[in-house]
């Protein structure tokens, strides 16, 4: 089996390569990002080509690329008849090829063209596939989100056999955005393959399960749907929901349309009226969902909500605004905002109206709003102990010891639930992963372009909707610590955090500190750096030069007219 040579054919690659060119080798900066690469992107390329090329009577195979065409100067295909060039390079030939593989720069515009770079350029190679062949490109989610990326591909007589979700460790350290496979064919099929690679070791069996069109009904190894019209976002709420506690899968689900009386937009410029003796929840058109009983705590103008005048009969508001932060809830979210498209993806009345909400009984639900509103209370009661510390200094014992209690109990403990609470939902738009913040685990240097990937994602949580980043765990979840990192070059937790603190600042300035809360906290007996970001009302620019925003779950550069758009957008809705 191909993974079963894997480090072996690693150790084989590092030395180089030579591949079939129309052009030059890529220059040497390039090829030295080849070493900063993840294992785990050359193996998804390595044994996901090999296993398509094994699999049908293809004779040969092209590599199309642009920015990132060293990804493939260090990958083995052996005795495979490949071609590596770019779309500029090959213009004009009459040639065909069973296999093209397309990575190609996302989210850019080109001049004159109706789609965004990687469509585009996708489009472009589609001409070049022989009479039954197949090609594997590289798409964001955002892509995806088109409701006519089907027919964009159809008009051009290639039809979409799968979608497959890679790793978010694929592209890192080079990008940080989230990416599907995406395989096109020459030849007809009713059906398409959707799958979710979390791990290297799961190519075997979802390549396997592609070729044979086994449907598994499960997105760690593949669904065949044949409506062809859902993604990864679906299958992952579906999942999500049949792993709910049995309980819980006992109660109906309804939507927030059957669960309200009415469901009001704001024009703008103008103000929502609430009116006595009415329920009301109120939800963001755009960002992360969550919910607001009261129009008092709208923190944007009124035209980015919408309004749920809730039927009490049905249901309790304040359960509803505790259910809108679940992490079910979140994925239903993910799930809508597949099917819109933009920078900033804005939902409509009626797919606020399609929301699934899980609805236990009455009393049920009851129970959950009290404990909610006692956690909200303590929330509250700790910031405003951390709003007034400053100008109102406490000095007496018993005050500073009750500050001690709050601090053990609703601060380290708390923080230390947050954060497994974090690996078990996963990495999203608001929680991200970082396993060192500058140690490179297999040499055990200190390497900048680790900690600038941290810096990146600050800076795209700030842009954002704020966010979480846990630094001391690996992209599987697992509790790695920083304490083999701060025992090499800090000696001690003040020292790092210092170093963690200059690297902001030097990176980022001192105008976010207030919006950047970094503390060191034990969990199952390690140290991880929880990093906690709130969203800024100004733009924030790395080294006053790169911009950032947090896409789910990655952290994507924006530039050009897009970088423009997005700040003109996020600047109106502020």
């Amino acid at each position: 089996m191909i993974s079963d040579t894997f480090e072996e054919r690693w150790e084989q690659s590092v030395q180089g390569m030579k591949l079939e060119r129309f052009m030059p080798h890529t220059s040497a900066a390039s090829q030295d990002l080849t070493f900063r690469i993840s294992k785990t992107s050359h193996r998804v390329i390595e044994t996901s080509i090999t296993l398509l090329y094994g699999s049908g009577k293809f004779s040969n195979l092209l590599h199309l690329h642009d920015n990132y065409g060293f990804l493939y100067s260090n990958v083995l295909f052996g005795d495979i008849n490949h071609t590596v060039s770019s779309l500029k390079e090959i213009a004009g030939t009459s040639h065909k090829w069973d296999l093209i593989c397309g990575l190609f720069p996302m989210g850019a515009r080109i001049e004159n063209a109706v789609y965004e770079s990687s469509i585009h350029n996708m489009l472009c190679a589609l001409p070049l596939l022989s009479e039954n062949g197949i090609g594997v490109f590289f798409l964001t989610p955002m892509n995806l989100r088109r409701s006519d990326i089907r027919k964009i591909i159809a008009d051009h007589d290639v039809y979409l056999q799968a979608i497959i979700g890679l790793p978010q460790e694929f592209l890192r350290p080079v990008a940080s955005v989230s990416l599907n496979m995406v395989i096109v064919g020459k030849k007809y099929t009713d059906h398409e393959f959707i799958a979710e690679i979390k791990h290297a070791d799961d190519l075997q069996t979802i390549f396997s399960n592609y070729i044979n069109n086994k449907n598994t009904e499960s997105l760690a190894s593949g669904i065949v749907q044949t409506s062809g019209s859902q993604t990864i976002p679906f299958y992952r709420l579906q999942e999500a929901l049949s792993n709910m506690p049995s309980d819980y899968q006992n109660f109906p689900r309804k939507t927030l349309k059957d669960l309200s009386i009415e469901i009001n937009a704001c024009p703008a410029g103008k103000t929502f009226q609430e009116f006595s003796g009415s329920s009301y929840v109120y939800v963001p058109a755009i960002g992360t969902l969550t919910g607001y009983t009261s129009v008092e705590f709208l923190k944007n103008k009124h035209q980015n909500y919408y309004q749920i005048v809730v039927d009490r009969e049905k249901i309790d508001p304040l359960y509803l605004t505790a259910y809108l932060e679940s992490p079910i809830a979140d994925l239903i979210h993910e799930e809508h905002l597949n099917e819109h498209t933009g920078a900033i993806p804005r939902l409509s009345k009626s797919a606020i109206g399609e929301y699934t909400v899980v609805v236990p009984p009455l009393q049920k639900q009851t129970e959950i709003a009290s404990s909610y509103a006692k956690l909200v209370q303590v929330e509250t009661a700790i910031k405003d102990i951390r709003a007034g510390l400053s100008l109102n200094p406490i000095s007496d014992k018993a005050s500073l010891d009750r500050i001690d209690q709050i601090h053990y109990i609703a601060g380290e403990l708390t923080d230390a639930d947050r954060v497994l609470t974090a690996i078990r939902s996963g990495e999203s738009k608001t929680v991200e992963y970082k396993q060192t913040l500058s140690l490179d685990i297999t040499k055990k240097t200190k390497e900048a372009y680790i900690s600038d990937e941290v810096i990146k994602t600050i800076a795209g949580f700030l842009n954002t909707d704020g966010g979480m980043l846990l630094v001391g765990i690996a992209d599987n979840g697992d509790i790695i610590g920083l304490g083999d990192e701060i025992s090499r070059f800090d000696k001690t937790e003040d020292k790092f955090m210092t170093r963690f603190r200059n690297l902001w600042t030097s990176s980022i300035g001192v105008s976010v500190n207030q919006l950047i809360n970094a503390r060191l906290v034990d969990v199952s007996a390690q140290k991880i750096l929880l990093v906690d970001c709130s969203p800024s009302t100004e733009s924030v620019f790395v080294r006053d030069r790169d911009f950032y925003i947090r896409t789910n779950p990655a952290t994507q550069r924006l530039e050009g007219q897009q970088m423009l758009s997005y700040i003109e957008s996020r600047k109106a809705q502020l």
